[in-house]
């Protein structure tokens, strides 16, 4: 073999141990890249989860307040919000529809 030869068979080596190389540098990267995301979203859905009593007593409270489905359709129909956010607006305002649809206003 040629000292050319020579040459180019240790630069295709070269060249391949630093793909080689890159390649297990991107993959150790993907695993830490997820092992932390994998953590992150626990954290966040752990901390979903828990409910202090005092946000607990909150929604009891919410909860109790009777609400009439006529104003919940007023309010959806007029504000064009979604129902969801009229029951909970009118709840918050203790019942009093007309508190509720000037608090969306504004």
């Amino acid at each position: 073999i040629g000292m050319a030869e020579q040459e180019d068979t240790r630069s295709n080596l070269q060249k391949k141990e630093q793909a080689e190389l890159g390649n297990l540098r991107e993959e150790q990267g993907s695993a830490i890249d997820a092992n932390q995301a994998k953590a992150a979203l626990q954290s966040l859905q752990s901390k979903k989860k828990t409910i202090t009593p005092e946000e607990a007593a909150r929604q009891k409270a919410l909860a109790a307040v009777k609400v009439d489905p006529k104003d919940i359709d007023l309010i959806v129909k007029e504000l064009e919000v979604p129902r969801k956010v009229a029951d909970q607006m009118i709840r918050e305002k203790g019942g009093d529809v007309v508190e509720a649809m000037c608090e969306l206003v504004n």
